[in-house]
């Protein structure tokens, strides 16, 4: 369960491989937007530039920045374990571990690009592999929790929203809460049983072996002892740094609680409906909260979707969840606007931070051997 960058991220055959796996999202994205709008049956395109025009601006302000947040408390809770290991980490180098991570997780399948690729930005900053391991494991044992804790809370607050949605939809989300406490689980035996991490290690590097695919395998297992003696004193450090857990787990709840705000937002910018008598503020900020907990379930049951961003599956949940508070047709706008800010706006930005870090990376490099 450990994050390694890969030697080979950033060669020519890496690169080839994350740009079909863009080309990929591109087509999902298209064709999930294109089933949003024909499952609608009354939205037409013009009518959602109408629903656009509408919107108050003050709170699609707010939804983006929600949107940022939860880019910037990624990187921050990932900061929180990297000190607590006593290594330097800047507000700066935080948020492109967030940004690659959020980006390579939603162009990749069960989001498996995420973690290698905040490893490598976190290597080439010249924090130990094995830290960067165990940190981006408790990050994600933290960041499951949250996921969990939200949606828990939303239940006790409002049951009703489970009923909200199809059979297939309560089956994932059941199923997803199963995944997830389990999920937990895991990381947590991972960082206290070290002995299993060893003994799985070994039998990979023996099964590779028999295979001829490992010609060297006293080298590898000699080489696994030595790291996971590493990995064992800095999990003992992690384990010995509860404030540094906590501050952790507090951080991932604000990042999830951000990126479920801007469906809230995104329907605060567009409750005024032209020609209709406005809303008392009361009806809608309860709106607000149920489809801020709707949110929080869809997050449980799509995350085990082994389809990139979970796209098509979200989007379906969305316009099932929605429809049951507000009416069909601007539910299947607002599934659209909230996703493009919270999914899509977050996936571009986070590209952008990448982009421009990698080049630097590279420049940097270039310098150090001319």
């Amino acid at each position: 369960m450990t994050a390694t960058p890969g030697n080979d991220f950033g060669t020519a055959k890496d690169i080839r491989k994350k740009l079909l796996w863009a080309v990929l999202f591109i087509v999902i994205a298209a064709a999930s937007v294109w089933a949003v709008f024909s499952a609608s049956k009354g939205l037409s395109l013009e009518e959602y530039k109408n629903f656009l025009r509408t919107a108050d601006l003050l709170y699609l302000v707010l939804a983006f920045l929600s949107m940022v947040g939860f880019i910037f408390f990624e990187g921050m809770a990932v900061r929180a374990l990297v000190k607590a290991f006593g290594y330097p980490c800047s507000i700066r180098q935080s948020l492109v571990y967030g940004a690659s991570d959020i980006y390579f997780s939603a162009i990749t399948p069960s989001a498996t690009g995420g973690q290698p690729a905040c490893a490598y930005f976190m290597v080439k900053n010249g924090i130990p592999l094995t830290a960067t391991s165990v940190s981006l494991v408790m990050n994600l044992a933290m960041y499951t929790l949250s996921i969990i804790t939200l949606a828990v809370i939303s239940l006790l607050f409002n049951p009703a929203i489970f009923t909200f949605f199809r059979p297939l939809g309560k089956t994932l989300i059941v199923i997803g809460f199963g995944v997830q406490l389990a999920l937990f689980d895991l990381f947590l035996l991972v960082l206290k049983k070290d002995r299993w991490v060893l003994k799985a290690g070994r039998a990979i590097i023996r099964f590779m072996s028999r295979l001829h695919l490992d010609r060297h395998p006293d080298k590898h297992l000699e080489k696994l002892e030595l790291q996971i003696q590493e990995y064992k004193s800095f999990a003992s450090i992690i384990r010995s740094h509860s404030k540094a857990l906590w501050r952790c787990y507090l951080l991932n709840l604000l990042q999830r609680a951000c990126q479920l705000a801007v469906t809230s937002f995104t329907y605060l910018a567009t409750i005024a409906v032209p020609g209709e008598t406005a809303l008392p503020l009361s009806v809608c900020l309860s709106r607000a909260a149920s489809l801020f907990g709707v949110q929080s379930l869809i997050s449980i049951g799509a995350t085990f979707i082994p389809i990139p961003g979970a796209m098509g599956v979200t989007d379906m949940m969305m316009l099932d969840g929605f429809g049951a508070i507000i009416d069909p047709e601007r539910s299947a706008a607002l599934v659209l606007l909230s996703r493009s800010i919270s999914f899509y706006g977050c996936v571009i930005l986070s590209l952008i931070i990448v982009i421009v870090t990698y080049i630097h990376l590279s420049k940097r490099k270039g310098g150090q051997t001319t």
